[in-house]
């Protein structure tokens, strides 16, 4: 036997079953009570009862017997009678609390009015008053309409059009008793700049074991995290957000907190399917501002001949003061030994303790002086030499100076020689780098030995030695430009005469410094001659055959003149 209702356009059945339902003969009468739950029918039965139209008792003939067959002969009648067909209203009460459903309002006893439920709303009857909305809707304020229905509660025609929210299974919100709870609140959290908060909450959902029928809705918990920075409005965070099984621990993790965030309020709401009005818990947030590391050297970079910095300390005072190896720094006070530290561009940090520790850092370099270094060809010049220009090593661009008496270029650090008065010198070399820094060579500028003139005969016959002589002093060299005229011996200054004609004599003086002079050019000259030239052409005169002294002078030339 099934029985059937229709209305709304809909159907809906309930397949009656056991003794009564499949029509066993006992010969006795049954009465049979069907309630009009949706339980029986289905989530569609509201519609068909909002408008029923027929109600119809179908009898399905199972073994293909006719009614009123008894047996296997047509004398083995059987017969079924329907009789006192009523319909009687229940009174629905799920909770049990004496008020029913479609006067209750909470039906269900979970703290959630149906009308929020239903609508999925929570301020669907916000003062739980049975009344639509926060305020009292009339004709008047445009809150209800000429059939006296309330407009914001979804009217179509003279109707309303809002099909009542159902959960997963497809049951009413309203008749699913479900109890939220917040077994564990979210403790306040006080934590410093920088550290990692964390606020933890446990809720758990259950049926309502007193209700009948007891929900079967699930108790998974929704969760949403929100935060206030006033303690009135609140706003969800976005990531925080989730449904987890009833008794499950939720977390909210906020890393790198800052001092902005200090008194801000965070709350959890939780909420289940059959149970929208939430269960919420808060807690706050303090946060400390970390203890002031600042301090400053007041320059970022040294040089090792400096004077020891020691830095300032603006923030917190007593903390401590560290580097790396190779920075030599007192830990106490910050000083920095400039002069034992190794070049180079080292971290300093600052740490401070107390509520909050913190600690800062510094950048600081240690340069090293420039390199100064240069030098010149030689240790020493003679006032005639080329004019020397030292060979910087080190860094360029710096500048030479020197003591009065030396001709130097202030740049180029070359010595104008000749200008320059004889002496011993001292060159300095200064660089222009970050750290400057200078050296110093020695430098000497000889003067050149005197070379006087040279004395002794410049006439000379051939094979005629002489020997020339100077009041120079030092090491004398001596040569002729003409060694073919007249050869001379460098070391004594003998002159050889050796044939006719002219040739220059010098000689060169070197001093113990390795400066020379050469004198002036001494000249000779080779050229003996007779006295009278001979050329007699007549017959000699003997004292024999006798003549006349005319015989002898007569053809004779004398050469050369009277002295």
């Amino acid at each position: 036997m099934i029985i059937v209702l229709n209305g709304g356009g809909k159907s809906v059945t309930y397949p009656l079953t056991g003794v009564v339902g499949s029509l066993i003969n006992t010969g006795t009468w049954h009465a049979i009570s069907v309630d009009l739950t949706t339980t029986n029918f289905g989530v569609d039965l509201t519609d068909v009862l909002a408008d029923l139209d027929v109600i119809s008792i179908k009898v399905e003939n199972i073994n293909n017997r006719q009614i009123g067959d008894s047996g296997t002969v047509c004398s083995d009648a059987e017969y079924m009678a329907l009789d006192d067909l009523v319909l009687t209203s229940l009174c629905i009460d799920t909770d049990g609390d004496g008020t029913p459903n479609y006067l209750d309002l909470d039906s269900d006893a979970d703290g959630c009015s149906d009308a929020d439920e239903a609508y999925n709303n929570i301020d669907a009857d916000d003062n739980d008053t049975g009344i639509y909305g926060p305020d009292i809707p009339t004709l008047a304020n445009g809150g209800v309409d000429a059939n006296g229905l309330v407009v914001l509660a979804g009217v179509t025609g003279n109707a309303y059009n809002t099909i009542p929210t159902t959960t997963a299974g497809g049951l009413n919100t309203f008749e699913e008793g479900m109890t939220l709870a917040i077994d564990t609140a979210p403790s306040n959290e006080i934590k410093c700049e920088t550290e990692t908060a964390q606020f933890d909450a446990v809720a758990s959902a259950a049926p309502i074991g007193t209700n009948a029928p007891v929900a079967t809705a699930s108790t998974d918990v929704t969760y949403q995290w929100s935060v206030s920075t006033d303690g009135i409005s609140y706003s969800n965070l976005a990531s925080e957000t989730g449904t987890v099984a009833s008794g499950t621990t939720v977390s909210l993790e906020l890393t790198n907190v800052t001092n902005a965030m200090d008194g801000n309020i965070y709350r959890v709401v939780f909420t289940n399917e059959a149970n929208i009005c939430f269960a919420e818990a808060e807690a706050t947030l303090t946060v400390n501002a970390l203890e002031d590391a600042g301090f400053s050297y007041d320059a970022g970079a040294y040089c090792i001949s400096d004077s020891d910095p020691t830095p300032t300390v603006s923030g917190t005072s007593g903390g401590t003061f560290s580097s790396v190896p190779g920075l030599i720094i007192n830990t106490s006070t910050g000083a920095i030994d400039v002069s034992a530290s190794t070049p180079a561009t080292y971290t300093v940090t600052y740490s401070v303790g107390g509520t909050c520790p913190n600690s800062s850092d510094v950048s600081v370099t240690i340069n090293a002086l420039d390199d100064a270094s240069f030098s010149y060809a030689a240790a020493a010049y003679c006032v005639d030499a080329s004019d020397p220009t030292p060979t910087i090593s080190g860094l360029a661009g710096g500048t030479f100076s020197s003591v009065a008496g030396l001709s130097i270029n202030a740049s180029t650090g070359e010595i104008d020689v000749s200008a320059s008065t004889p002496a011993t010198y001292t060159v300095t070399y200064t660089t222009a780098g970050t750290c400057p820094n200078s050296s110093d060579v020695s430098v000497t500028i000889n003067d050149v030995p005197n070379a006087p003139i040279i004395s002794g005969d410049g006439l000379l016959c051939n094979t005629e030695t002489t020997t020339l002589s100077t009041t120079a002093t030092g090491t004398i060299v001596w040569s002729s430009d003409t060694p073919g005229v007249a050869s001379i011996d460098s070391s004594t200054g003998e002159v050889t005469a050796i044939s006719t004609g002219t040739t220059n004599i010098t000689y060169t003086v070197s001093d113990g410094n390795g400066c020379s002079t050469e004198s002036s050019v001494f000249t000779i000259t080779v050229s003996c001659i007779d006295a009278v030239i001979n050329d007699f052409t007549a017959t000699p005169v003997d004292g024999v055959t006798g003549g006349t002294a005319g015989d002898v002078t007569a053809n004779d030339t004398l050469n050369g003149g009277w002295q």
